[in-house]
């Protein structure tokens, strides 16, 4: 997604706040403003697009797209942090387990051959 937003030159919208207009905004700072405001809705109608319907009634009224995104990122990166933890214990778990089958296999060390035995 981060990508395709790059790709479409709105993904400045994440990181940049919306700029201020004052009462004396030139024509230029309007503009800026403006095309903010469109890179907003283009960047927040990608994002909404690519959502399963479940994800998209729950975030479907959510402003502005840092908005969107922030709490996205939020949420997926802590589920990423808890799957790693898990997958991390569930990696131990296996590589103790293997290991101990490996050990259990193994002959009594009464019937390894030293090495003074073979020279």
């Amino acid at each position: 997604m981060h990508f395709l937003l790059t790709t479409l030159k709105v993904v400045c919208v994440l990181t940049t706040l919306m700029p201020e207009l004052m009462k004396d905004d030139i024509v230029e700072a309007i503009r800026r403003r403006a095309k903010w405001e469109n890179d907003d809705y283009i960047c927040r109608g990608h994002i909404l697009n690519d959502m399963s319907d479940s994800l998209f009634h729950i975030y479907q009224n959510v402003e502005l797209a840092k908005e969107l995104w922030d709490s996205l990122e939020s949420k997926y990166m802590a589920e990423d942090a808890s799957n790693n933890t898990q997958n991390m214990a569930w990696e131990d778990m296996f590589e103790s387990f293997s290991v101990s089958r490996v050990i259990d296999k193994l002959p009594p060390s009464s019937d390894w051959i030293s090495v003074t035995d073979v020279t």
